[in-house]
């Protein structure tokens, strides 16, 4: 009997291959250390660790000193904070490795599974993973895709097959490490709703949901999470100036890669308007639009279309194809075939030689991304120990909390940052001031004044640099990298080569 051509539970020599591929093409979107969340995430973790509670009032930022916090994503913290203590930034970049090679092995096995082919499944889930370049980086939400795609195949297999024990405990497992994660439990609740939801069988939906739901407050704050969440609601449309808060464009390359697989689950609608579920066309309807408006959507629309283009799949299968599809399903098998050609142990070898070649580069190069995050320009004013209150921007506070702390999280007073990264921590008229500054809009002032810092870190690509310098106030003492890249340090020009602080740089002519 002649061998299905793209078979569900495959031989385990191509197993081990299609694996390899997925942990190749997870690995090709990730590098050095650069999210800007993650550094008030580690300082967050080292207090957790170094006081053996969370903390309940904000203790780390100037102008929301002692306001309630809830550190909702504690687990990650803690993580991230004991990986640092093991193995220092090189063990916090191993896991940031070794988390995208199991997102993109989980989604590949879950649209395998869906697609009723592993082959379709490996490759669909190679595109929408390399749709993850823009926003990939070791934090809580990257996490979340992971058990978006968990309770979608979940919910999926419900709807087809009804409940059991082992589903709907698999439904409280994931909402209960979502829930102790991040705060955006409210979409796996939709996603839970909108896929189970039938007026004739009512047991089916609201047992999952029930159980859903009662997994969000199993957190150490009980499921005040939800409130935390409604009082961020307004956040991706109050915040666009926050680069995740923002539209997409069609220049970015997630957006491509999400137009092609919406073309092509279009494609296969259009051959079979029916193969898939309803709620679930909808629900990848429903985030694309999300996704376009806000990226930080765009990973759960990935996911969710990915899904979508498999269930047709499986459908184009199992019917007799024609048109545009029956050339697809050929051309499919074809290259399932031409592959076959080259499996085997040699195939295994090149994958898993690139995989060390590219994990190696990432491993062996500095930690942290020198483009992003501003390591030389804070090691400078250490060493210089620059006059405090230090001023910075939203993208770099999280970074100067890290730099700035003890081993246990803790800051000291005139070291607490002005702003960083935590959107529901920062004083709402210190966001507005920065973003006139990092603009150079005029009205710039008011941040300075309200800062009154006795040094100033800024990003080269801000006009304010440009400002600064012909202020006559200030003047330059450090700067690395280009105009569009890296950052600069300035002291008010009275106290620059005083007192044993550096001198001022000498800026070019005009």
């Amino acid at each position: 009997m002649e061998e299905q051509s793209t078979p569900l539970n495959p031989a385990p020599s191509r197993l081990i291959e299609w694996i390899l591929f997925s942990i190749l093409v997870g690995i090709s979107i990730t590098g050095p250390l650069a999210d800007p969340d993650l550094w008030w995430h580690l300082t967050i973790g080292r207090w957790i660790v170094g006081h053996g509670e969370l903390p309940d009032s904000e203790l780390w930022n100037r102008f929301g000193f002692g306001k309630p916090f809830v550190p909702y994503s504690w687990s990650f913290e803690i993580f991230v904070a004991v990986l640092e203590q093991l193995g220092e930034l090189k063990g916090v970049l191993i896991a940031q490795i070794f988390l995208v090679a199991v997102i993109a092995i989980g989604i590949a096995w879950f649209f395998g599974r869906v697609a009723q082919d592993m082959f379709f499944g490996v490759l669909v889930a190679a595109v929408v993973t390399s749709g993850f370049v823009a926003q990939y980086t070791l934090r809580p939400q990257s996490i979340v895709w992971l058990l978006c795609a968990s309770l979608v195949w979940l919910s999926l297999e419900i709807r087809e097959k009804g409940l059991s024990s082992s589903r709907l405990l698999g439904v409280g497992v994931v909402m209960v490490l979502w829930a102790n994660l991040h705060i955006t439990t409210i979409i796996g609740i939709a996603i839970l709703v909108s896929l189970l939801f039938e007026q004739g069988t009512p047991r089916r939906w609201l047992l999952p949901l029930g159980v859903g739901l009662a997994a969000t407050c199993c957190t150490p704050h009980l499921g005040y999470e939800w409130i935390v969440f409604f009082s961020k609601a307004d956040h991706p449309l109050g915040l666009r100036s926050v680069a995740e808060f923002g539209p997409g464009t069609i220049l970015d390359y997630p957006i491509a890669i999400l137009g092609t697989l919406v073309a092509l689950l279009l494609l296969l609608l259009h051959s079979a308007p029916r193969s898939i579920p309803l709620p679930l066309l909808l629900l990848a309807g429903v985030f694309t639009l999300g996704g376009l408006a806000v990226v930080k959507f765009l990973p759960f629309a990935l996911i969710l279309v990915g899904y979508s283009v498999c269930s047709a799949w499986r459908h184009a299968r199992r019917t007799a194809p024609h048109g545009f599809t029956r050339n697809l399903v050929e051309g499919l098998d074809r290259l399932y075939k031409l592959t076959s050609l080259f499996s085997g142990s040699g195939l295994n070898f090149l994958l898993l030689s690139a995989i060390v070649v590219k994990c190696h580069r990432i491993v062996t190069e500095s930690p942290v991304a020198q483009t992003n995050v501003p390591e030389a320009a804070v090691d400078f004013m250490i060493k210089h120990n620059l006059p405090r209150p230090f001023m910075n921007t939203f993208g770099e506070g999280g970074y100067m909390m890290y730099r700035l702390s003890n081993k246990d999280g803790e800051l000291v007073e005139e070291d607490r940052v002005n702003i960083d990264g935590r959107t529901n921590i920062n004083d709402p008229a210190i966001m507005a001031a920065n973003q006139r500054a990092l603009d150079g809009r005029l009205g710039w002032e008011g941040y300075l004044k309200r800062v009154d810092p006795g040094t100033i870190l800024w990003r080269n690509r801000s006009p304010l640099v440009a400002i600064l310098i012909a202020s006559g106030e200030w003047c330059r003492v450090y700067a690395n990298g280009s105009s569009e890249f890296g950052h600069s340090v300035f002291l008010r020009r009275a106290r620059a080569g005083l007192e044993g602080l550096p001198p001022c740089l000498m800026e070019p002519s005009k």
